[in-house]
Parts: C-alpha cells; structure tokens; sequence
C-alpha cells in the first residue's frame, strides 16, 4: 500500500521548515553583528596599542639624538654626521 501525503500535511510541514529557517537566520545575523562588534573592538585595542609602542619607540630615538648616544638597537638606531 503505497503511502500517501495530504497536501495539508505537505504545507504545514514545509512552513515549519520555512519558520525554522527563518529562525536560524536571523541567529546567524545576530553571531554576524556580535562578531563583527567584538572584531572592531579589538581592532581599535590593537591600533591603540601600536601608536603608543610608535610614539614611546619615536621619543627614544628622540632622547638618543639629544644625549649624541650612537646606539644600534631596535629602541635607537642613530648615525651621527
């Protein structure tokens, strides 16, 4: 006996998979702006840390030029004239 499906069973059936699917997307939306929120975040942390370790790394080359130090280091590299 062959089994057979109401067109009703058919349709609630796919509007739930409809509704389910729905559901997923917009939790996929909401991962989407969290991570994106939290990648911007870390984002700026990482800039803000990468200006200072510039400006600290400028001011000693800075320091090594008024002391007329001749220094090869990452920290101060200077060549006098």
């Amino acid at each position: 006996m062959p089994c057979v499906v109401s067109a009703d069973k058919t349709r609630q059936k796919f509007d739930a998979l409809k509704s389910k699917h729905a559901e997923i997307m917009a939790n996929l939306d909401m991962v989407k702006g969290a991570t994106a929120t939290i990648l911007g975040d870390q984002e700026k942390d990482l800039l803000r840390a990468f200006r200072a370790r510039c400006v600290g790394s400028s001011r000693a080359r800075v320091l090594c030029v008024l002391s007329g130090a001749v220094v090869l280091s990452p920290a101060c590299v200077v060549a006098r004239i």
